[in-house]
């Protein structure tokens, strides 16, 4: 199959899925879950060539319920093969709700800067003679020589 009948028929796909379909993987081998979450589609204009993306998120299917697992698979036309073995078996509501999980703050300088005003830095900065060093007409700075010879 051409790369245009591809893009045809994963755009044909995609055309037909909503956000919050929940897809059946009938291919048992792959990694991505026998249940997926269509949790976003995004419209792609590369060039004049029109497709989209899709985000999957993995599901399991336990007492009635779907629960999440942490697969995520980002769909593209470079997929086209796993097309046949995803079938659209019902529709959910979900929320995305983004966590962050660790965050990197220096605590002292956090502290140092909630506790001080943005006004006393500005009216100290303007009593500071501003410096001017000496450099060379390569540009690299002038070194004085030792006055005790």
């Amino acid at each position: 199959m051409s790369s245009e009948g591809k893009i045809g028929t994963y755009n044909s796909f995609c055309k037909e899925l909503m956000e919050g379909n929940i897809l059946y993987n009938i291919d048992s081998t792959s990694q991505w879950g026998e249940y997926l979450l269509v949790a976003n589609i995004t419209p792609v204009e590369v060039g004049n060539i029109k497709t989209y993306t899709v985000l999957l998120i993995g599901l399991r299917k336990e007492d009635g319920k779907y629960i999440p697992l942490n697969t995520r698979v980002s769909l593209n036309p470079k997929y086209t093969e796993c097309i046949p073995f995803l079938k659209p078996i019902g529709y959910c509501r979900f929320t995305l709700l983004p966590t962050i999980e660790e965050v990197n703050v220096h605590t002292g300088l956090a502290a140092i800067y909630g506790s001080t005003d943005l006004h006393k830095y500005t009216t100290n900065l303007s009593i500071r003679k501003p410096r001017h060093g000496r450099y060379d007409k390569d540009g690299k700075p002038v070194l004085k020589k030792p006055g005790n010879k």
